[in-house]
Formats: C-alpha cells, structure tokens, sequence
C-alpha cells in the first residue's frame, strides 16, 4: 500500500498491474530517489518501477535473472545503483537506465539444508553488505554475511565477519537484518547463533571496516538480557 507522510492516509488500491497479478510477497521497497519506488514484484526480473502514484513505469525494463521471476528478496539504492539479491546471487542494475552492471552468482551448499539467499543488504561507503544463508558468492567460501565492492561484485576478502552457527538440530542460520551507521553494523538472525561454541547474538554488531564482532549486543529470546555497549556510559550511582 501507500502511505501519505503527510496525513496517514493509506491507498490499499494499488494501480499497478503486476502487484494485482502478483501472487506472492512484495516484500522489500527501495525509493528511487525521486518521487516513486523499485519493489520486488513481478515479471523476469522480479522488480518493478512505481511512479509516486503506484503505476508502473513501463519504461523500465531491468533485464531477468537467472532463476524463475519474483526471486528478488532484497532491494537498495546506493547512488544511481540499485542492487538486488535473492536465492540467484546479487546484481547491480543502473538505476535510470535498468543495464546490469554485474551479477555475483551465489552457492546455497547441502540441497537438503535450506538456504534462501541473499535476505538483506546495506550500502556503506565504498561497500556493499549482503547477508542471508548461502555458503560461497562467485566461487569465494563465504557464509551468510559478506561485503562485496559495489562495482564489480567482487568479494572483499580482508572483510572477516565471524562464522555463525545455528544450535543442534536448528535449519542454518539467516542473517535477516543488516544496518551500518559511522562505526558498526548491526545485524540480527533469525535465531540465537553460536559463534566458535559459544551462545552468540541474534541482534549484535561488527565493525563495518574489518567484520569484527564488537561487544554490543542484544539476546532476544523468553529472558532477553541487554549487554551495554561498552563505548556508552552506564547510569550514575
């Protein structure tokens, strides 16, 4: 739906023919910069143009990716670049003219774990940040968290997040939720993780530069407990 800024007000009537004829999850929305939206939606390339009134931009026309339409989980614009991810791998596309840039593949490892992917992503200065479950991009063993240089697709090897591990007899873990600010990036999973045997966050944060895990974090579970960050200053006695 849209939503006015302004009022509140909901338009429930969405006039763009592919989301009406679309069966499955518009799940992800990235402005274009302008007036309208790029959404995961339909046709080949499982993303559409809105203009600020909900009609297609029938002049955009990204090209399709590798697998069957509406496999696009992830969307953002980082200057005139919108990138894409999904079960396919990451894509860039020129944001006002839809030509590909790239297309990072992925591998999602074991057929019989479940792995969707990429699920999220955030740009950072000079970086591109996709997390999800999926085992390699490109060929390069990294597993569901990765930075990628925004121009070519490439992994940045230096960039060493740690390895989550799901606990005994739980699907792999998904990383669902990826934001940078000036000194971290935060990150949530779909479930508490294990980082080398030890219980780890399902909210946490690493360091946006190196992939390193900082101390800040939150367990959410039946008894969440809240660990301070400890560049913040706790309450006076």
């Amino acid at each position: 739906m849209i939503v006015s800024l302004r009022t509140g007000d909901a338009d429930c009537d969405f006039p763009s023919p592919g989301i009406n004829a679309h069966f499955g999850d518009t799940s992800s929305v990235a402005s274009d910069g302008t007036d309208g939206w790029f959404i995961n939606c339909c046709g080949p390339s499982g993303i559409e143009r809105l203009r600020s009134d909900g009609t297609r931009d029938t002049s955009w026309r990204a090209p399709a990716h590798p697998l069957a339409s509406r496999s696009v989980r992830a969307l953002v614009l980082g200057g005139q670049t919108l990138y894409a991810g999904g079960p396919f791998g990451v894509e860039a596309l020129a944001a006002s003219t839809w030509q590909r840039l790239w297309l990072a593949r992925l591998s999602l490892g074991d057929p019989q774990d479940y792995r969707p992917g990429v699920l999220t992503r955030a740009v950072g200065p000079n970086v591109l940040y996709v997390g999800g479950s999926f085992t390699a991009i490109n060929g390069v063993p990294v597993v569901d968290l990765a930075a990628l240089d925004p121009r070519t697709g490439a992994v940045i090897r230096s960039w060493s997040p740690p390895r989550f591990h799901s606990p005994v007899g739980q699907q792999p873990v998904q990383v669902v939720g990826l934001a940078p600010t000036q000194n971290r990036l935060f990150f949530s999973t779909n479930n508490d993780v294990t980082i080398h045997g030890l219980p780890g966050p399902s909210i946490g944060a690493l360091d946006p530069s190196t992939g390193t895990r900082l101390r800040w974090h939150v367990r959410v579970g039946p008894q969440p407990a809240h660990v301070r960050d400890p560049e913040t200053p706790g309450p006076s006695a």
